[in-house]
């Protein structure tokens, strides 16, 4: 699915019916909030929605089990789900230029998620890293602000 670029505001419900979808790309538009049947779309492997406004996730994020990469850069989240560590297979995180104060900690937070390999934070007004970086064994690239 591609709905890049096209100054959409608003995420319809029914992108939850997507269920087979591999690839999401609604990055470059307008959204400012994501509809959390988002959530239902557990093939998909690359989530593309950085360059929005979204403040915040909804947590049915977490259920898209598959998700391989995850862009998020150039948005105005404060937060993260608590539960970002459900995305296992997760291997590349863009976070740069959004709110962030801190990632979520533990094994349910970004310490949950073993096969992270690039990891962008730079831009944030991060307060501190949570310990769990430093159990990230695939972790390659981490970009600080």
């Amino acid at each position: 699915l591609v709905f890049s670029k096209n100054q959409q505001k608003e995420t319809p419900a029914s992108i939850g019916n997507l269920v087979h979808i591999r690839q999401m790309w609604l990055d470059q538009n307008q959204l400012a909030t994501l509809p959390p049947s988002i959530g239902r779309c557990v093939a998909v492997e690359e989530l593309y929605l950085d360059d929005n406004r979204l403040t915040m996730l909804p947590m049915s994020i977490c259920n898209m089990t598959s998700l391989r990469e995850l862009w998020l850069h150039d948005n105005q989240l404060e937060t993260l789900p608590n539960m970002i560590g459900n995305l296992k297979e997760l291997k590349t995180l863009t976070l740069s230029h959004n709110r962030l104060q801190g990632i979520p900690d533990g094994y349910s937070g970004i310490g949950g998620c073993a096969n992270l390999a690039e990891m962008w934070l730079k831009g944030n007004p991060l307060k501190r890293l949570p310990p769990e970086l430093n159990t990230l064994t695939n972790l390659r690239v981490l970009l600080l602000p």
